[in-house]
């Protein structure tokens, strides 16, 4: 528990490569925020107003960035909230040959949802073809046993939790990709939450173009 989280640089990075992070906290209502340290761009924010936290909760449980790498990076990035006793789970992923002027061509973000066996990330609509499609999917529920499984047609890259009610309960995330070799709409992607015995936990998803 703490005020801030120090994610490592993904191991193989080079100069002109996109990485975008994401960053996961549980708390609701009145919770803290999430800042990226300086060179990062905010891609966007995800607040759960399902039942799990509530149609007014404004609250911030997931936030996306990206930063295209220059020739000197450190080795661990921090970012970090106004409040402590918080429990953050993150990841970073790195692509090469994107387009390093306008990285992020789509995205959306979906936190009205709850349901205990599937988390969705709404669909995009690409204007450029072969893109690559990451997918960002959360969840904090009263379980050490739970795991979320990305879609079928994505490849999993990060699948971090913590343990213990902090203060939600354990905090899940997971980053998975795939290459959308078309342009237009991708339909919604939608990881699978096992483990789940109920409903109403604080869930959401993200998907990036």
């Amino acid at each position: 528990n703490s005020a801030s989280i120090k994610i490592n640089k993904p191991t193989v990075v080079e100069p002109g490569n996109v990485m975008i992070p994401a960053i996961h906290h549980g708390s609701c209502n009145n919770g803290p925020t999430i800042n990226p340290p300086n060179g990062w761009t905010l891609i966007n924010n995800t607040s759960n107003q399902g039942t799990g936290c509530g149609s007014s909760n404004t609250t911030i449980q997931l936030a996306t960035f990206y930063k295209v790498a220059t020739n000197v990076e450190p080795l661990a990035y921090t970012f970090t909230g106004n409040s402590t006793n918080q429990a953050y789970v993150g990841g970073i992923v790195a692509y090469s040959n994107v387009n390093t002027v306008s990285p992020i061509n789509a995205n959306s973000n979906f936190g009205a949802q709850d349901a205990c066996n599937n988390i969705v990330a709404n669909s995009v609509t690409t204007t450029a073809s072969c893109t690559r499609l990451v997918g960002v999917f959360f969840c904090s529920v009263n379980s050490s046993m739970t795991n979320i499984v990305p879609p079928n047609s994505m490849t999993e890259r990060v699948d971090v939790s913590t343990t213990g009610n902090n203060p939600w309960g354990n905090e899940n995330l997971e980053m998975a990709d795939e290459l959308f070799s078309t342009m237009g709409a991708t339909g919604n992607k939608t990881a699978a939450l096992t483990g789940c015995s109920s409903t109403g936990w604080v869930t959401g998803g993200q998907l990036i173009a």
